[in-house]
């Protein structure tokens, strides 16, 4: 048997500024990213993204550079050294 497999980047949520991880919500809902919430972050598809969130469109963009499908931001993720860490 096959299975389908995807592969999926785990970062912090923090590596979003706070008005960015704000929009977050409001855009899955509109239709403008692709994905859904978790308690404690969001799991997002990295093929579309708002013009609005030029961090996170950056960061997919990356992680689809990186053979990504997927990047689940997680407030209990490590954070990378490939990108800024906001604190908020």
């Amino acid at each position: 048997m096959s299975l389908y497999e995807e592969r999926m980047a785990v970062l912090s949520t923090g590596h979003l500024p706070h008005h960015e991880a704000q929009l977050v919500e409001q855009l899955l809902k509109e239709g403008d990213l692709t994905g859904m919430t978790r308690d404690e972050g969001w799991l997002l598809y990295v093929r579309r993204c708002s013009d609005r969130l030029p961090i996170l469109t950056f960061i997919l963009g990356f992680a689809a550079g990186q053979g990504c499908t997927w990047v689940l931001f997680d407030c209990d993720a490590e954070p990378s050294d490939e990108f800024e860490l906001h604190d908020w």
